[in-house]
């Protein structure tokens, strides 16, 4: 009788999100760069948001992660951060993941794990729910689980 089949997963490889030390106006969205999964055809990615507000937020203040996908390799989903008069454009695609906001001005990292990515370029997008500027980065790790017979 053959053994089961068990799941390992591989070696990670950084993207770059195009969000580093990023100045986040408070209330505003950021988006990054485009990370290229069409080629890279990566399924599972892990974003580590690092922040420090400029002054001490208010309780129950979070920074909301998003993917923005172009499906046809050059339109992406509704999502910017461009900051005019009229505002940023929210994102309508599915929340990612959610880091709360310390209400302190420290220096503050949180990880979100295990996100499925579709074979398509994508983009992040981080909206501050904060009512204080931040300096942010966004680091995206990507990598593939490996089948092992």
């Amino acid at each position: 009788m053959p053994l089961p089949d068990t799941i390992r997963l591989t070696a990670g490889t950084t993207r770059s999100s195009g969000i580093a030390s990023a100045s986040v106006a408070a209330g505003s969205n950021y988006l990054g760069n485009v990370i290229d999964n069409a080629a890279n055809l990566d399924a599972y990615a892990s974003i580590e948001i690092v922040w420090q507000c400029i002054g001490a937020p208010s309780a129950d203040k979070v920074l909301e992660v998003y993917l923005l996908y172009a499906m046809n390799g050059s339109d992406y989903e509704d999502g910017d951060g461009v900051g005019t008069e009229s505002g940023d454009v929210d994102p309508k695609s599915p929340l990612v993941g959610v880091a709360p906001i310390s209400t302190d001005a420290n220096t503050h990292r949180y990880l979100i794990r295990n996100i499925p990515l579709e074979p398509y370029p994508v983009k992040v997008l981080l909206k501050s729910g904060s009512d204080q500027p931040a300096v942010c980065s966004v680091n995206v790790t990507t990598y593939n689980d490996q089948t092992v017979e």
